[in-house]
């Protein structure tokens, strides 16, 4: 180093940080010039002289203290994220490691530098005291066990994810985007602390990567053309490597090659389904790396298929094989291939494999567990299994021979938990897939979700760490049993028939997720139940209450009967105080026995069966879904009783029995509750509702009525309970009941043998005055919360906002009861709670509401109230005329006026910083203190709201001063389809409502107003 250099070095230092510190607000603050310069354009023509001149000495204090710095502080040298034996850790783990080097002329303290996996919480994990030498090496197991200076507090995901390093300052020192790794392959530097990275087969926790470093992760799988896939016809299948003076040896039963196998000398010929798997022989050494493709020959499915490829001495040796020994619980490695009908692939990976089941493991097609583990290469399987459910990413998954109705329908199971799929429960998705063992076709099995913490995780967002699970008789899972037991003690030691020991009760238990759960249970006939597949769990907080999961339901519908076991119903069976060890003891008896007790809970409970009775579990709508469920798999059932040598005449009669079980059903539940609680008899129940689309009837506490005409039956002894519920435009007038009318909008309706109830509404009331006020679709890499909107409540009143829909193009979430916006408040809807709470914890109104991402380019977003109608929306964008800023640089859209078009860019501008979820926009004038003279002026704002829209839409606009107005709506021909008003109008705001007759059909129209000598028109959107 040249004396003038060391002059540069010991001068610039602190200027060179400061200008660092500058330039690099400036390219996190405008994205979009970022861009430009990674792309190679020349930002210097898009601004002012002076601005160029600050960029410019930016981005020369940048040089000069990258030399300076850069050699000062500690980097990221070397990580492996699926870790399996290259390094182990003092308790002989195997966890993820991070290896940093300092690669500055002197040691370096790393005291209060921090590491973190989380760009919206950098600060996550901290060094301790610690000095690193110059040029020396630094191991972290990534761990998660978070002890001393050798474990942070955060796993490394094995499909890859960013890490960040900042000095004790919080300034981000270095970053690196890892990618996803096989078990047991590095990322790493070459030469240590240089600028390019490469992977290691042969990682170096520890010391110099001056080993051979490879442009990929996987440079020693082999090369297979074509790819594994389906294939009408026989094919040549080629094996290659790039690599020089090697071989290749493959083998076609599942084994794994080694040098005695078949060598790759020319094209194989696959005439009938095979699965290939080969090894690279290079520099006599032969690879660990197994590349694996399956070619399914000949077959044509309207299913999903998967392969599995096994060693076969894993499936089938007598002392070892898990398929026969198929008690044990021992896990196997294998590799998994997923096929869409159409053929393409959908995953491929290595991963483990257990027999799955009880009693069921004895039949020849036994069921499987399927896990994805870093110790396989990637720890989880990302791929969207369930097409049903918004996850893309699973731990483990179940292929499932139907359990006990192994041999019978085949979907049993699967038609229960459709038919509970409705309800906010806790029910395993479904879809059959045909399986290749090792090439052989192995029949139809269920792929399901997994009932474990994960699934838990990925449906409610709690750890396993943060929650109590059960199964049984309070055998645990996770957490403990301590607060179940306490359940467990009060209700029996307490009297239950006390209103204050039900809210107790109700305080400890989600009540509606028992009740949906109780009924359906019981309604399904599951007699392999309560004393057995029974678990339940709760989140470890004060205020985390119980809740139930539903699985194995092959023991109901008809597959057996309580009769069987001695009881008359299902009410008796599960209320039995004497019942044997299987399958209903005592202790699974008890919570429903002692709830019963308390009249509040029976007739809750009562009438939940009852509104299910009347909708859901109709005959006629359960046949549906069993014919849907039937016919996706009624073709490939040929082949698969054949393989299992079962009749298809036998399984189309278990099919019909299905069906015989519904038809009869709801009229046995209904008997069988007059006889077991000693009710009187049944009540038909007429609801009208006038006029018809007015409004709604909410009945109990989990049906809604919309139809203008409606019948149910319930019981004589139990009075139901309703509430009207007001269509926007619409206010209610009163019920007509047995020749009285009542005004109360809710009421407890005792029955007669024939209850007649007419909910009577009339026009007169306010739009729904809920607006999108506020959209984060793109956040800044420093500040991202995730995406979120912001709903407003533009209106003096509060509005119930219970089933609404929020929709993108391809998605949609439903708000749950109980949600309401106050008057002139708001409501934050975010696509991750965590982070959102992280960055904005001050904000009161919080909803985790919607799994799916709002585009970054702009999309269509809507907001549908509860009887389907628009209440809003909106296409939003990313380039002009909408503000660039929100686009990725620290920004939100924000709504100019709750009661401008929203649909308009001009009514959106940027936000100051990064927004103002659950609070006034930065640019907005709160509505109830808005001088008055604002909503006049001159003759603008032509606007109509929703829109689009399907039932009617509102029309406003503003007028200077009284004059003559003309108002009509014209169809794309030009032709007149309204005319809303015609005469003369005082100045001020002015609203119109426009209900297109029924026989209108959708499609675009405009509205013209005509106003003096001036105009304006605005289109609209009819939908039906």
């Amino acid at each position: 180093m040249t004396d003038s250099y060391k002059g540069w070095t010991s001068i610039i230092p602190l200027a060179a940080l400061l200008f660092q510190y500058l330039f690099i607000r400036e390219l996190l603050t405008d994205f979009s010039y970022l861009n430009q310069i990674l792309k190679g354009k020349n930002r210097f023509e898009t601004m002012g002289n002076n601005y160029k001149y600050q960029l410019a000495a930016s981005f020369l204090a940048f040089f000069f203290c990258s030399i300076s710095l850069f050699s000062q502080s500690v980097v990221f040298n070397e990580l492996v994220s699926s870790n399996s034996q290259s390094l182990l850790d003092e308790d002989g783990d195997s966890p993820d490691w991070i290896e940093l080097y300092n690669p500055g002329s002197s040691a370096l303290d790393l005291s209060g530098y921090w590491l973190s996996d989380d760009k919206a919480q950098l600060l996550k994990w901290t060094f301790p005291s610690i000095d690193l030498p110059s040029h020396g090496f630094l191991v972290v197991f990534a761990s998660g066990k978070d002890r001393d200076h050798r474990h942070t507090n955060f796993k490394i995901s094995s499909g890859g994810e960013t890490l960040f390093l900042s000095n004790p300052g919080g300034i981000l020192v270095d970053s690196v985007d890892l990618p996803a790794l096989p078990s047991d392959v590095s990322y790493g530097r070459q030469p240590d602390g240089g600028v390019n990275w490469f992977y290691f087969l042969t990682p170096t926790p520890g010391s110099v990567n001056d080993r051979t470093a490879w442009d990929t992760p996987d440079p020693l799988l082999v090369g297979f053309s074509p790819e594994g896939g389906l294939y009408p016809g026989s094919l040549s299948l080629t094996l290659s490597t790039n690599l020089p003076e090697s071989e290749i040896y493959y083998t076609i039963d599942g084994s794994v090659p080694d040098e005695g196998s078949a060598l790759a000398t020319g094209p194989l010929v696959l005439d009938t389904t095979t699965v290939v798997r080969a090894r690279v022989l290079s520099n006599a050494v032969l690879s660990d790396l197994t590349t694996t493709h399956s070619y399914v020959i000949d077959k044509e499915t309207e299913l999903p298929v998967i392969s599995i490829a096994a060693i076969p001495d894993d499936l089938w040796n007598s002392n070892t094989g898990i398929y026969e020994n198929y008690e044990s619980e021992e896990e196997i490695p294998v590799h998994i291939e997923f096929f869409t009908p159409d053929g393409l692939t959908g995953f491929s990976q290595d991963a483990g494999m257990k027999i799955f089941g009880g009693w069921s493991r004895t039949y020849p097609q036994k069921s499987f567990a399927l896990f994805a583990r870093s110790a396989y290469g990637v720890s989880s399987i990302n791929y969207p299994l369930f097409t049903d459910q918004p996850f893309t990413k699973y731990e483990s998954f179940i292929l499932r021979n139907s359990g006990g109705d192994y041999g019978v329908t085949h979907v049993a199971d699967a038609v229960m938990q459709q038919l509970i799929s409705s309800l906010d429960l806790e029910t395993q998705a479904y879809q059959p897939v045909v399986v290749y063992l090792n090439g052989v076709y192995w029949g139809i099995l269920n792929m399901r979700e997994k009932i474990s913490e994960h699934y838990i995780e990925a449906h409610h967002g709690i750890e396993e760490a943060d929650l109590d699970m059960l199964e049984n008789q309070q055998e645990l899972i996770h957490g403990d049993a301590n607060h179940y037991n306490a359940l467990l003690d009060y209700i029996e030691s307490e009297d239950m028939t006390l209103a204050q020991s039900y809210i107790h009760i109700k305080n400890q238990i989600d009540l509606d997720d028992y009740l949906d759960y109780m009924v359906s249970e019981l309604y399904l006939a599951n007699v392999d139940w309560p004393g057995w597949n029974l678990k339940y769990w709760r989140p470890r907080t004060t205020d985390g209450k119980w809740r139930w999961i539903v699985y194995d339901l092959d023991g109901g519908f008809g597959g057996a009967t309580p009769e069987l076991h001695g009881y008359d119903n299902m009410f008796d069976f599960a209320t039995a105080t004497d019942g044997v060890e299987w399958p209903n003891p005592p202790w699974s008896t008890l919570l429903f026995r002692k709830l019963l007790e308390n009249e509040a809970f029976f007739e809750d409970f009562i009438n939940r069966y009852a509104d299910y009775l009347n909708t859901i579990w109709q005959p006629e709508l359960v046949s549906q879904k069993i014919d849907l469920i039937q016919e996706e798999i009624d073709i490939e059932m040929i082949s698969h009783l054949e393989r299992w040598n079962f009749s298809y005449s036998d399984w189309q009669d278990a099919m019909n029995l299905l069906h015989e079980f519904s038809d009869t059903r709801v009229d046995e539940v209904r008997s069988n509750a007059l006889s077991e609680f000693s009710l009187s008899g049944l009540a038909d129940l007429d609801i009208h509702i006038e006029p018809a689309g007015s409004g709604a009837v909410h009945l109990n506490s989990c049906l809604t009525i919309y139809d203008a005409e409606w019948h149910g039956s319930y019981f004589l002894d139990i009075p139901v309970n309703v509430e009207a519920l007001v269509r926007p435009g619409y206010k209610f007038i009163g019920w007509d009941v047995g020749g009285s009318t009542e005004t109360s909008s809710s009421l407890e309706l005792p029955l007669s043998d024939n209850t007649i109830l007419t909910a009577n509404f009339a026009p007169g009331g306010d739009l729904n005055p809920i607006v999108i006020n506020e959209i984060n679709y793109h956040s800044v890499i420093n500040f991202d919360p995730g995406d979120w909107i912001e709903l407003y409540n533009n209106s003096d009143d509060a509005v119930d906002v219970s089933g609404w829909k929020f929709k993108d193009a391809t998605q949609e979430l439903v708000l749950p009861d109980g949600v309401s916006i106050a008057a002139h408040e708001y409501l934050v809807l975010c696509q991750d709670l965590n982070d959102f709470q992280t960055l904005f914890p001050g904000v009161p109104i919080i909803m985790k509401a919607f799994d799916f991402g709002l585009s970054n380019g702009g999309e269509h977003i809507s907001l549908l109230d509860s009887y389907g109608q628009y209440a809003d929306s909106l296409t939003y964008g990313d380039s002009n005329p909408w503000p660039a800023t929100a686009d990725g640089q620290g920004a939100t859209l924000e709504l100019k006026d709750p009661f401008s078009d929203n649909s308009l860019a001009q009514n959106w501008m940027a936000s100051d910083n990064y927004g103002t979820p659950g609070a006034v926009n930065t640019g907005t004038t709160h509505i109830p203190d808005r001088p008055q003279e604002q909503e006049l002026g001159s003759f603008t704002g032509l606007s109509n709201y929703p829109n689009p829209f399907n039932y009617k839409t509102n029309i406003s606009f503003n007028i200077p001063k009284a004059g003559q107005v003309q108002v009509r709506v014209y169809d794309m021909m030009g032709r007149v389809v309204s005319s809303l008003y015609d005469g003369n109008l005082d100045q001020g705001k002015q609203q119109f409502e426009w209900q297109p007759d029924a026989q209108l059909q959708p499609g675009v129209y405009f509205c013209k107003v005509q106003f003096n000598q001036q105009s304006q028109s605005v289109l609209m959107v009819l939908v039906r």
